[in-house]
């Protein structure tokens, strides 16, 4: 190895810098990531804990109703209520009078059957027809009896010419008392023929005598029965509800006219409030009658109500909770009623509304308790 001339060994000085401690950065993508992964296992272990520790079946709200509707066109002249009131029996909810002309008529009719007993064609005989036959009979005895009173003049004419023949001795007497006989019962014939044509002549008057006193009978009648269609058309009824409960829809105001079979007004009866549970049909074992449920309503309130019956067949799921484009689903039906008469107020106000009933199932661990 070659030395170079000139150099020199000496020792080196190193110097160093105290470089301050660098920060390391937080990472905020780990971070995400690992609360994601906490957030998503929570939610499904919740989800999972959910399904096997309640079912959750659609349910809805409904109210035993009464519609208020008539057989005949009504128009409203004031209404007692309004929507929402609480009613009892023997309320008045509203004024009405009766729009309906065959209506009017009915009521004209059964006026005038109550007022004479029977129905006016009934009580007006065919005078006319009764009149014509005793014309008819008086007509045939006068003949007859003009008959008679000239078979009479004929055989007293024979007594005469016999009774000349007998004075003369051209005839012998004893024909003389047959004659006489026969001319005893002509004028006997006669007599009666005159006595039953008086007695048909006093049956004309007499029938013509109750012909009029039913024709007045009947102008009264029919004058009475017109005012008393003029009050039917301006009488005022007032309607009494027959049972209680709370008034629901109006559909009328007043000075309205209501069509026949159109509904007024319907009244919710809160004594039969319910909620319709549809329960799949693999869940059947799990409904038991007295059960508490809970109720999740539309706008996040949750309520309790408890299973009163549930029906043995099934029941197709109403539109509103069924999948559109799939097979139309069968379930069990069961009845939920409230637990109290708070919970009743609460769930009236959800009339017609989907809820969601949710019902605790029987876990592993509660048989060790």
């Amino acid at each position: 190895m070659k030395n170079f001339t000139g150099f020199k060994y000496q020792e080196s000085v190193l110097r160093t810098v105290d470089e301050p401690l660098v920060k390391k950065k937080f990472n905020w993508d780990r971070f995400s990531f690992i609360c994601l992964m906490i957030a998503g296992l929570c939610y499904f272990a919740y989800s999972y804990y959910q399904r096997m520790a309640y079912t959750e079946v659609p349910g809805l709200v409904l109210l035993e109703k009464m519609a208020v509707n008539f057989t005949d066109d009504i128009r409203l002249v004031e209404l007692c209520t309004k929507e929402g009131d609480a009613i009892i029996e023997g309320d008045t909810l509203f004024v009405y009078t009766y729009e309906d002309e065959e209506k009017v008529e009915n009521e004209m009719k059964n006026h005038s059957l109550k007022k004479t007993g029977s129905s006016p064609t009934g009580n007006n005989r065919n005078f006319l027809r009764d009149k014509l036959a005793i014309k008819r009979q008086i007509a045939i005895k006068g003949s007859e009896r003009e008959g008679a009173r000239e078979n009479l003049k004929a055989k007293k004419a024979e007594l005469t010419e016999q009774r000349k023949q007998v004075l003369m001795g051209v005839d012998v007497a004893h024909k003389l008392p047959a004659l006489q006989t026969s001319i005893v019962g002509i004028e006997t014939d006669i007599r009666s023929l005159s006595r039953e044509i008086r007695i048909l002549r006093k049956h004309l008057a007499e029938l013509r005598e109750e012909e009029e006193r039913v024709k007045n009978f009947e102008m009264a009648a029919l004058a009475n029965q017109l005012m008393y269609g003029q009050q039917v058309q301006e009488a005022i009824y007032h309607y009494v509800t027959p049972t209680s409960g709370v008034i629901g829809q109006i559909n009328n105001s007043p000075n309205e006219v209501c069509y026949k079979s159109e509904n007024i007004m319907v009244i919710h009866q809160l004594t039969d409030l319910k909620i319709k549970a549809y329960f799949d049909q693999r869940n059947i074992k799990d409904v038991v009658i007295g059960e508490e449920v809970g109720i999740e309503f539309p706008d996040g309130t949750y309520g309790r109500g408890k299973i009163d019956n549930f029906y043995i067949s099934t029941y197709e799921l109403p539109p509103e909770f069924q999948k559109k484009y799939e097979p139309t689903e069968r379930s069990v039906v069961a009845d939920i009623v409230p637990i109290n008469e708070e919970e009743a107020k609460l769930w009236v106000g959800y009339y017609k509304m989907a809820v969601r009933v949710l019902k605790r199932n029987e876990m592993p661990y509660d048989k060790l308790k």
